[in-house]
């Protein structure tokens, strides 16, 4: 088995998340990012800078790691819904 050094590890080179992001939020697409506050992979503060970036609305959910979606999974749809709610008009 492979064993992993905690830390941050660099975003892929291909495809560029960020410029994807900008050239989604350029078009006037809605984009959210839900980041869990304990993550031990990316820290916060990469989502954070990349919601400044990209003019994404951003959630951190406490009490949660790298996997929100799993890990807090009816506070991650809340999350989700509200953001339909207000953003996408439905």
């Amino acid at each position: 088995a492979t064993k992993f050094k905690r830390g941050v590890y660099p975003p892929p080179k291909e495809p560029n998340l960020t410029q994807k992001l900008t050239k989604l939020a350029d078009s006037g697409v809605p984009i959210l990012i839900v980041h869990g506050k304990q993550d031990m992979l990316v820290p916060a503060s990469n989502s954070i800078k990349l919601a400044q970036i990209v003019g994404a609305d951003l959630a951190i959910i406490d009490k949660c790691g790298h996997l929100p979606m799993e890990e807090c999974p009816d506070e991650f749809l809340d999350i989700v819904e509200r953001f339909l709610a207000q953003r996408c008009n439905t």
